[in-house]
Formats: C-alpha cells, sequence, structure tokens
C-alpha cells in the first residue's frame, strides 16, 4: 500500500496535482492544490482508495491529521471521497461548528452538502475525531511554506516540525529554524513579518 509520495509538483489543477517521482508521474487528488506551487518539492501523506469503474484513486494530505479526517468522512454512508475531499478544503471551522453545535447550516456552504447529507455527517462523525481540528494544520502549513521559501530541504522540514511549539506560526519557525541550525534567518524572518 502507498503510504506517502515525496516528489516535485509537474502540473496543478482544482483538486489535482502530478507529482513527478523518479520518471514516473502520480495523479494525486489534493484538498488546495493550488496552494502548491509547480516545481517545489511536495510530501503528502496519501490514502489509497480503489474504485470499481476508476481503478486506484490516490488523494493526499499535508498532515496526518487531515488524512485521518478524510478517511472518518469516507466512512460515513453515501459520502465520497469527492465530497469528504471538499470539507476539507473548506475551513475546518465549518466542519468543527456544525459537529459540536449539532447546526447542518455551516455544512451545507460546501459544494455537494446539502441538508441530509449535512445532518448525516453531524448524526454519524465521530466526536473524538475533534481534537484533532485544532489550528496545528494551518500553522504547520504556514511554516512548512514560510521554511521552503527559505530554501529548506522538505524532508529535513518534516522531521523538526513535530519537535516545535505550536503557539504561534512565529514560535513555530523560531523553533524550526533552531532544529534547522538556521539561527541567523530568524532575526530576518521577524523584521520581514
Amino acid at each position: 500500500m502507498i503510504n506517502a509520495i515525496h516528489g516535485r509538483v509537474h502540473h496543478t489543477m482544482h483538486q489535482e496535482l502530478s507529482i513527478a517521482l523518479n520518471g514516473l508521474f502520480f495523479e494525486v487528488h489534493v484538498p488546495n492544490a493550488l496552494n502548491f506551487q509547480i516545481g517545489n518539492e511536495v510530501f503528502l501523506h496519501v490514502a489509497f482508495v480503489w474504485r470499481e469503474q476508476l481503478g486506484p484513486i490516490l488523494y493526499g494530505f499535508e498532515s496526518v491529521q487531515d488524512k485521518i479526517l478524510f478517511l472518518e468522512l469516507c466512512k460515513i454512508k453515501s459520502l465520497g471521497a469527492k465530497t469528504a475531499l471538499n470539507i476539507l478544503s473548506a475551513p475546518r471551522s465549518l466542519l468543527f461548528t456544525a459537529v459540536m453545535n449539532n447546526d447542518p447550516a455551516p455544512l451545507c456552504e460546501i459544494s455537494g452538502i446539502g441538508s441530509k447529507t449535512a445532518l448525516r455527517i453531524i448524526n454519524e462523525f465521530p466526536r473524538e475525531q475533534l481534537a484533532h481540528m485544532t489550528t496545528e494544520p494551518t500553522i504547520y502549513h504556514q511554516v512548512r511554506s514560510i521554511l521552503k521559501s527559505l530554501g529548506f530541504d522538505t524532508n529535513a522540514i518534516e522531521k523538526v516540525l513535530p519537535q516545535c511549539s505550536v503557539a504561534s506560526i512565529e514560535e513555530c519557525v523560531r523553533s524550526a529554524l533552531t532544529l534547522l541550525g538556521e539561527r541567523k534567518h530568524v532575526t530576518t524572518l521577524a523584521n520581514a513579518t
């Protein structure tokens, strides 16, 4: 089974990336493909789904938490992978608010979700997964982008991010730079923000 993919972005579309890896090009469906830049390295946690008529389909996520949320959403009756991806493309607050408040209205703002589907999500989504819906993925995504723009290798970034404080983006960047051995960039970054 494919668990993750690490390569270069070759092409992007609305919810698809073409990732070049050792002469092969993998089509990976992602929540927001437009957040990725052609030519940049990418590391994605992958969910492998087999569709009878289409064959194997890869869904990629920047964090393990997003992959888990995707898999949990796919377990909900009549909720397909495309709709689950649409949910993850929207702000997490919509899903969080809807489930916590038993209110289908926020979910109905997402493409492909009507009131019946929203109620089904609220009733079947495991409440314990709400703990994973913190600001951490957003902070990590922003810090990852900052470190990539400073020229750090994706593998090195992925190794240090779990060790970083997530109190704020600035603290996380400082912590990551310290772990990466590049303290001189902290001052430059602080002045840029």
